[in-house]
């Protein structure tokens, strides 16, 4: 709370100063902190790091509170070293898809400051994923023959952001297949 210090000088003679005084504040509590980030179809939350691929970019919500007051500019973020500042309904904020790197893991770093400077802060792993996988097809053969009704196929993945269900632990993405114009279906590999 505001506290304050009182200071009075009085010579040999009797001559008395007016009470003269600072007003300081005292508060030996970091302020309190509760944030998110939304998950969606389109922001997965894998092992710790949000993977997201939404056009409109990354959200979620946050509020502070103090046990006396909290500072001119509460909540500020980070992206890695670079200070960014997310657009804000309420609680919710958003923060623009432009202001990450694609296919590079970066933190999100929200801090809490409260009127005297403490601070309280919570990071989340974050991960723009925009890029499909890429397949690739070895067998059969392009345009090649098949004599039996079975058909082995070899094919190979790359995924660098949330994975290949059946392949990494992640549940959302998966490998398809369809033969001719029929229905597609799921398979691990």
């Amino acid at each position: 709370g505001q506290w304050f210090l009182h200071f009075m000088a009085k010579d040999k003679a009797g001559n008395e100063t007016a009470d003269a005084y600072r007003s300081f504040y005292v508060d030996l509590s970091v302020p309190t902190l509760t944030s998110s980030i939304g998950t969606s179809a389109n922001c997965l939350n894998l092992n710790d790091t949000y993977y997201f691929n939404d056009e409109n970019g990354l959200s979620g919500t946050a509020s502070a509170d103090d046990n006396y007051k909290m500072g001119a500019n509460p909540i500020t973020f980070m992206l890695g070293t670079k200070s960014i500042t997310p657009t804000w309904t309420d609680t919710t904020w958003t923060i623009s898809l432009d202001e990450f790197t694609e296919s590079t893991y970066q933190t999100l770093t929200i801090t809490a400051t409260d009127f005297v400077g403490r601070t309280t802060v919570n990071n989340y792993n974050v991960y723009k994923d925009r890029t499909a996988p890429a397949v690739e097809i070895t067998k059969p053969t392009s345009g090649g023959n098949v004599d039996t009704n079975t058909i082995d196929a070899v094919f190979s993945v790359v995924e660098n952001g949330v994975g290949i269900q059946g392949y990494s632990s992640s549940t959302s993405s998966e490998l398809e297949y369809k033969l001719n114009t029929g229905d597609w279906t799921s398979t691990q590999y």
